[in-house]
Protein backbone atom coordinates (compact mmCIF):
# COMPACT_ATOMS: atom_id res chain seq x y z
CA UNK A 1 0.00 0.00 0.00
CA UNK A 2 1.24 3.49 -0.88
CA UNK A 3 1.95 6.13 1.72
CA UNK A 4 0.57 9.64 1.40
CA UNK A 5 4.04 10.94 0.60
CA UNK A 6 4.41 8.48 -2.30
CA UNK A 7 0.95 9.34 -3.69
CA UNK A 8 1.69 13.08 -3.38
CA UNK A 9 5.02 12.63 -5.16
CA UNK A 10 3.37 10.76 -8.07
CA UNK A 11 0.65 13.43 -8.30
CA UNK A 12 3.25 16.23 -8.41
CA UNK A 13 5.22 14.40 -11.12
CA UNK A 14 2.09 13.79 -13.16
CA UNK A 15 0.93 17.42 -12.97
CA UNK A 16 4.25 19.31 -12.91
CA UNK A 17 3.66 20.84 -16.37
CA UNK A 18 -0.01 21.70 -15.79
CA UNK A 19 -0.41 25.53 -15.60
CA UNK A 20 -3.54 25.26 -13.42
CA UNK A 21 -1.69 23.06 -10.93
CA UNK A 22 1.23 25.51 -10.85
CA UNK A 23 -1.13 28.46 -10.31
CA UNK A 24 -2.94 26.62 -7.50
CA UNK A 25 0.35 25.74 -5.79
CA UNK A 26 1.57 29.32 -6.11
CA UNK A 27 -1.70 30.71 -4.71
CA UNK A 28 -1.61 28.30 -1.76
CA UNK A 29 2.02 29.18 -1.01
CA UNK A 30 1.18 32.89 -1.09
CA UNK A 31 -1.83 32.38 1.20
CA UNK A 32 0.31 30.38 3.65
CA UNK A 33 3.05 33.04 3.58
CA UNK A 34 0.60 35.85 4.29
CA UNK A 35 -1.02 33.89 7.10
CA UNK A 36 2.29 33.14 8.84
CA UNK A 37 4.36 36.08 7.60
CA UNK A 38 5.28 37.58 10.99
CA UNK A 39 6.17 34.23 12.54
CA UNK A 40 8.24 33.26 9.48
CA UNK A 41 10.17 36.54 9.62
CA UNK A 42 10.83 36.15 13.34
CA UNK A 43 11.96 32.54 12.84
CA UNK A 44 14.23 33.58 9.98
CA UNK A 45 15.80 36.36 12.06
CA UNK A 46 16.32 33.98 14.97
CA UNK A 47 17.93 31.35 12.70
CA UNK A 48 20.25 33.98 11.18
CA UNK A 49 21.23 35.26 14.63
CA UNK A 50 21.87 31.70 15.85
CA UNK A 51 23.89 30.83 12.74
CA UNK A 52 26.01 33.98 13.09
CA UNK A 53 26.65 33.23 16.77
CA UNK A 54 27.59 29.65 15.96
CA UNK A 55 30.00 30.70 13.18
CA UNK A 56 31.55 33.34 15.44
CA UNK A 57 32.09 30.80 18.20
CA UNK A 58 33.67 28.35 15.72
CA UNK A 59 35.99 31.08 14.40
CA UNK A 60 37.07 32.08 17.91
CA UNK A 61 37.73 28.43 18.80
CA UNK A 62 39.70 27.84 15.61
CA UNK A 63 41.95 30.90 15.84
CA UNK A 64 42.48 30.69 19.61
CA UNK A 65 43.42 27.00 19.37
CA UNK A 66 40.36 26.09 21.41
CA UNK A 67 41.15 28.36 24.36
CA UNK A 68 38.41 30.91 23.55
CA UNK A 69 40.60 33.69 24.97
CA UNK A 70 42.74 36.66 23.92
CA UNK A 71 46.18 35.66 22.64
CA UNK A 72 47.86 38.50 24.61
CA UNK A 73 46.08 39.01 27.92
CA UNK A 74 43.92 35.88 28.28
CA UNK A 75 40.58 37.75 28.41
CA UNK A 76 37.86 35.14 27.87
CA UNK A 77 34.55 37.02 27.72
CA UNK A 78 33.35 36.09 24.22
CA UNK A 79 31.62 39.40 23.51
CA UNK A 80 34.94 41.33 23.68
CA UNK A 81 36.95 38.92 21.51
CA UNK A 82 37.74 39.83 17.91
CA UNK A 83 39.60 38.36 14.95
CA UNK A 84 42.89 40.14 14.26
CA UNK A 85 45.04 40.04 11.13
CA UNK A 86 48.46 39.29 12.63
CA UNK A 87 50.31 41.24 9.94
CA UNK A 88 47.80 44.10 9.75
CA UNK A 89 45.77 45.11 6.70
CA UNK A 90 42.46 43.74 7.91
CA UNK A 91 40.35 46.57 6.54
CA UNK A 92 41.93 46.29 3.10
CA UNK A 93 41.55 42.51 3.17
CA UNK A 94 37.84 42.71 4.05
CA UNK A 95 37.26 45.24 1.25
CA UNK A 96 39.07 43.06 -1.30
CA UNK A 97 37.14 39.94 -0.45
CA UNK A 98 33.81 41.33 0.70
CA UNK A 99 33.54 44.51 -1.35
CA UNK A 100 29.75 44.44 -1.35
CA UNK A 101 28.68 42.96 1.96
CA UNK A 102 28.93 43.81 5.62
CA UNK A 103 27.37 40.46 6.47
CA UNK A 104 29.59 39.04 9.19
CA UNK A 105 28.08 35.56 8.78
CA UNK A 106 29.78 35.46 5.37
CA UNK A 107 33.04 36.77 6.84
CA UNK A 108 33.00 34.10 9.56
CA UNK A 109 32.14 31.41 7.02
CA UNK A 110 35.02 32.53 4.79
CA UNK A 111 37.43 32.49 7.74
CA UNK A 112 36.39 28.95 8.67
CA UNK A 113 37.01 27.72 5.11
CA UNK A 114 40.05 29.79 4.08
CA UNK A 115 41.67 31.37 7.13
CA UNK A 116 45.06 30.05 8.20
CA UNK A 117 46.28 30.02 11.79
CA UNK A 118 49.45 31.88 10.73
CA UNK A 119 47.50 34.92 9.49
CA UNK A 120 44.86 35.42 12.21
CA UNK A 121 44.64 35.50 15.98
CA UNK A 122 41.99 36.25 18.58
CA UNK A 123 42.45 39.44 20.58
CA UNK A 124 40.19 41.28 22.99
CA UNK A 125 39.21 44.77 21.89
CA UNK A 126 41.69 46.43 24.28
CA UNK A 127 44.63 44.44 22.92
CA UNK A 128 43.35 44.95 19.36
CA UNK A 129 43.32 48.75 19.79
CA UNK A 130 46.67 48.72 21.56
CA UNK A 131 48.20 46.72 18.67
CA UNK A 132 46.65 49.08 16.11
CA UNK A 133 48.07 52.10 17.95
CA UNK A 134 51.56 50.67 18.44
CA UNK A 135 51.85 49.37 14.86
CA UNK A 136 50.12 52.43 13.33
CA UNK A 137 47.47 50.22 11.66
CA UNK A 138 44.99 53.04 11.12
CA UNK A 139 43.83 52.14 7.60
Amino acid sequence: MDTNAERNQRYRELHKDDPEYKARIKANARKHYLKYQERMKADSSRRQRDRRASYREQVIKKFSNGSMSCAKCGENRPYVLTVDHIHGGGKRHRKDIFSVTKNYTQVYSWLLKNGSLEDYQILCMNCQWEKRYKNKEYN
